[in-house]
């Protein structure tokens, strides 16, 4: 499918106006985010730094985790207030 010039795909368009929301805000992973994504990895026992970046990030604003992925999370932080999410619903 051939999009006409400026024309933006759906997901990028849904990006775009996901972080332009005021309650939005992007971060920098840092050398000491990164380090602290891999100790989460090793002691989690996982590979998976972006399942510990969005832990670390969520412990920091004590906010909840939405995901479909709730069992690789709930390894990397037992405590974590994780949401299921998937097919149109929301689960606890």
């Amino acid at each position: 499918m051939r999009r006409k010039p400026g024309e933006v795909a759906p997901v990028r368009g849904f990006l775009a106006r996901f972080f332009a929301l005021a309650e939005v805000s992007a971060l920098s992973l840092d050398l000491h985010l990164a380090r602290a994504c891999g100790e989460l990895c090793a002691i989690g026992g996982t590979a998976d730094v972006i399942d510990a970046l969005v832990v670390l990030v969520a412990r920091e604003h004590r906010d909840p985790i939405l995901t479909n992925d709730v069992e690789d999370l709930r390894r990397l932080d037992p405590t974590a207030r994780l949401e299921r999410i998937g097919a149109g619903r929301c689960e606890r």
